[in-house]
């Protein structure tokens, strides 16, 4: 194979792979499957201090989608919306999991979703994040689960920080950490 024979496949190569991760990540992080929310036995928030996956949450409450909104590490826990419940119809339920990750929010809604005996959840988190969080939380949780995604409204910059850790995360999850 001559020099220039060799570059060109090489340079060919290398735009089938970019092209082909870019598609993947559009496919998986930018415009993942997300499901409409139907009437559930909870909402569930995953990272409630990302506030479009807060609002989005309260947003669903509010529509009377579930009777309980169970938030994962809420700001103000304790002073803003964990101390009250929503015109005494939402029971509001927050969680700081141990530990501090997807999958230990995924660990600790199904463990109360099993002792409370839900059969439904709505989640709610970040679009970047919806292939990932419904694929941890679908591992621990027996249920229906609707995934909704909120977006998120960065600059490229935060974007592109937020797909390469949802590319690490993901394949962390299909590679190494496979159980609940």
């Amino acid at each position: 194979m001559t020099r220039k024979r060799l570059a060109a496949w090489i340079l060919v190569s290398g735009v089938c792979i970019v092209s082909a991760v870019a598609a993947l990540t559009a496919f998986l992080f930018i415009w993942p499957r997300t499901d409409a929310p139907e009437k559930a036995d909870a909402i569930v928030v995953f990272g409630g201090e990302h506030r479009e996956r807060l609002a989005e949450g309260l947003e669903l409450a509010r529509r009377d989608i579930a009777p309980i909104l169970v938030i994962s590490d809420a700001p103000e826990l304790g002073e803003g919306v964990c101390a009250k419940t929503r015109d005494g119809v939402v029971e509001v339920v927050c969680l700081e999991p141990e530990p501090r990750t997807t999958r230990g929010e995924a660990q600790e809604v199904s463990n109360l979703a099993v002792r409370r005996g839900w059969r439904s959840l709505v989640l709610v988190t970040s679009t970047y994040h919806v292939t990932r969080a419904r694929m941890l939380l679908g591992r621990c949780y027996p249920g229906k689960l609707s995934v909704v995604g909120a977006d998120a409204d960065e600059g490229f910059g935060r974007t592109a920080d937020r797909l390469t850790h949802e590319w690490g995360g993901y394949l962390y999850a299909l590679l190494f950490a496979r159980s609940c």
